[in-house]
């Protein structure tokens, strides 16, 4: 599984051809940036799960594929 932090999202250059099919995770995925981060990902049918401290934030503003943790 692939971490990434939202400070280093570059207009979601995060998957390239050659990348591994592997689940990315996104750390502090209900935030401005993480939430962002996600659907850049999911616009690229790239498998993502989400850590969250907020589990009932994360039911609000994530959409409900997205595995939280």
């Amino acid at each position: 599984m692939h971490t990434v932090g939202a400070a280093i999202a570059r207009d979601c250059a995060l998957v390239s051809p050659g990348m591994p099919e592997a689940p990315v995770l996104v750390v502090g995925a209900t935030g401005r940036t993480g939430r962002l981060i996600v659907g850049r990902l999911l616009e690229r049918r790239v498998s993502v799960r989400a850590l969250v401290r907020d589990a009932a934030k994360g039911a609000d503003v994530l959409p409900s594929e997205v595995p939280q943790f």
